[in-house]
């Protein structure tokens, strides 16, 4: 008996279906992996394939035999979950801040005296200018828009990937959402394995009827980070060697090294560019980690440079991986479905059995005994005449007739009920709350308490899938950053942090917070500006709380009274009001009567 061995990573959960389980079959049902992929990377990418068709609706074509395929019920559960996920991760709002921005005031004279409290006027304008620039590229490039396809990839198939890059044409950096199934990365051989690759490989098939030769090929892009290298020459002159620098560099100390823009201290290390095409015909048995130049053809630029080795003057490989869970030591993340796929396929059974129980409940199976129907039951050729059951026929069974029908109606009800407790089972381990599947009666909700409360699993799971967007997320707007300075459109200096800042994803009870808030200010527990903050969470039309409160307080007569009878200064409850200061009347002088002579001084007494 031979033993299938037993492999735990992150596509353990697809085992069972076939492009994982079954080379051979995969190999008949045109399933099998290309054969340029490397070993190790097959059994990703059939992970993908599964995870694609299950989003799409056709997971059922990994059933064995058409017939059963064909019938096989899928309505949208894994889209569902896709989705939802998707809309509660990504929140109400996506936008980048630059941490320290909000210190920023434009009305203050721009200080730089060590002893003031908080960053200086100069520093925290920086940051905000700084955060109005990524904002304006993010607009510009559509980011959220690409946020939105990146991280679908990543909570259907477990990985989002983006690509930067410059355009010359329109001299800001490019981001471009790249398929995960393209993605090949050299993983270093160490012992974190949150270290980045040095070296990684986009690969993916052009169509034959692309080319004139209607030879299909394969298109590699090579992004590698290594040392600089250089070659030295005799000088035909002087006949002494001497070597040919890269631009920007200098040679110290045996090394080239280049100072970038966003360094103090030289560096030795460079991001290199390959982007070449073969026809499938002249790989052979390569893999695309193994692909030699030889009979590859190596694509220009626009001004005829071969892009080979194409030093692209950073310091790093200009890609983001996004896993979608915190990847551990297996770099790549888990996908959202991965922990309900055997719940997803018996959800599908069932509802196929529903849906054959419901055929016969609809058209029942009749049966009649003990008597001719409308005549002769036979036709002129001998044939037995088919009965047709519809609405308004009439049968003539006779005084021994008897009609018997087949009642599948409760076999359907508990068909149901094994489908409703596969929906609860469903919403438990894909951690989304009925009210998000849209299976809850609003009416069965307690309180809005309650319903917060059911939202714990939900909660805990976007916080841990913001976890890797906390990291990656400024990790590319660094690169942003970096990839403007070394084109010489920001200037030389460190790169402040930026955040893409993702907004509030739970629904809120505006009642029960807002009777929350209006007894804690009553009770003087919490501050006007923390409960209108509250008030801001859960979804009140609250722009600027200072200027809500500033509003507030004009109209608040009552407030004004205790100022005044608390301070008995009516320039203060004039300010609280928004009122000018009144002007105080002034005191008339009486001047004393001369009782003497013009120089005699008044008598004082």
């Amino acid at each position: 008996m031979a033993f299938r061995e037993m492999i735990l990573d992150a596509w353990s959960s697809l085992a069972h279906k076939a492009p994982l389980k079954d080379e051979h079959d995969a190999r008949m049902r045109g399933w099998e992996a290309k054969t340029w992929l490397p070993a190790k990377d097959k059994r990703r990418l059939a992970a993908y394939m599964v995870l694609a068709a299950y989003e799409a609706n056709v997971a059922r074509e990994f059933i064995r035999g058409e017939d059963d395929a064909d019938e096989n019920r899928e309505y949208g559960d894994a889209a569902l979950i896709v989705d939802q996920v998707l809309a509660h991760l990504l929140g109400e709002s996506q936008e980048i801040v630059v941490p320290g921005a909000e210190d920023y005031d434009p009305t203050a004279e721009p200080s730089d005296d060590p002893d003031t409290a908080g960053p200086s006027q100069a520093n925290a304008e920086f940051l905000a200018g700084r955060q109005e620039f990524l904002r304006e590229w993010a607009e510009k490039v559509h980011m959220s828009l690409r946020l939105v396809d990146g991280e679908r990839a990543a909570v259907n198939f477990g990985d989002g990937i983006y690509l930067l890059g410059w355009d010359e044409r329109t001299s800001r950096p490019t981001c471009a959402v790249m398929d995960p199934g393209f993605y090949f990365p050299v993983i270093p051989d160490s012992i974190d394995s949150y270290e980045y690759p040095t070296k990684v490989f986009f690969a993916w098939e052009l169509p034959a009827e692309d080319f004139a030769d209607d030879k299909p090929r394969l298109r590699r892009l090579t992004y590698e980070l290594r040392r600089f290298e250089f070659e030295e020459v005799l000088d035909p002159e002087t006949f002494e060697g001497v070597l040919t620098l890269p631009a920007d560099t200098e040679y110290v100390d045996e090394k080239i090294v280049r100072t970038y823009a966003w360094d103090t201290e030289p560096s030795e290390w460079a991001c290199f560019l390959t982007d070449a095409t073969w026809t499938l015909d002249d790989i052979d048995d390569m893999t695309v980690d193994g692909l030699t130049l030889e009979k590859a053809t190596i694509r220009e630029t626009a001004d005829g440079e071969l892009i080979q080795d194409m030093d692209l003057g950073i310091d790093f490989i200009p890609v983001v991986h996004v896993p979608n869970t915190p990847p551990g030591g297996n770099h790549y993340g888990q996908s959202s479905l991965s922990r309900i796929l055997q719940i997803l396929d018996d959800l599908q059974n069932a509802d196929t059995d529903a849906q054959k129980a419901s055929a016969t409940t609809g058209s029942p199976i009749i049966g009649v005994s003990g008597a001719k129907i409308g005549g002769d039951p036979t036709t002129s050729a001998g044939k037995r005449r088919e009965l047709v059951v519809q609405g308004g026929a009439v049968w003539e069974l006779g005084e021994n007739g008897k009609l018997s029908v087949v009642d599948t109606a409760a076999n359907l009800a508990e068909l149901r009920n094994f489908v409703g407790s596969l929906r609860d089972r469903m919403s438990v381990n894909s951690r989304l709350p009925a009210a998000v599947l849209g299976t809850l009666d609003p009416s069965e909700v307690p309180s809005g308490y309650a319903m917060q409360l059911s939202f714990g699993p939900l909660s805990a799971m976007i916080r841990q899938m913001r976890l890797t967007r906390d990291v990656k997320y400024p990790l590319m707007l660094k690169m942003v950053q970096r990839l403007y300075q070394a084109n010489g459109v920001l200037p030389p200096g460190e790169t402040p942090r930026a955040e893409i800042r993702l907004g509030s994803f739970l629904p809120s009870d505006m009642k029960g917070t807002l009777d929350i808030v209006a007894t804690a200010i009553e009770k003087k527990i919490i501050s006007r500006e923390t409960g209108i903050g509250m008030l801001v969470d859960v979804g009140f039309p609250v722009e600027d709380i200072a200027a809500e409160i500033e509003r507030i307080d004009h109209r608040d007569f009552e407030a004004a009274n205790e100022l005044a009878d608390a301070t008995n200064d009516p320039a203060a409850v004039a300010e609280f009001l928004g009122l000018a200061a009144p002007v105080a009347a002034p005191v008339p002088t009486v001047p004393l009567p001369n009782l003497g002579g013009d120089d005699t001084p008044p008598r004082t007494s």
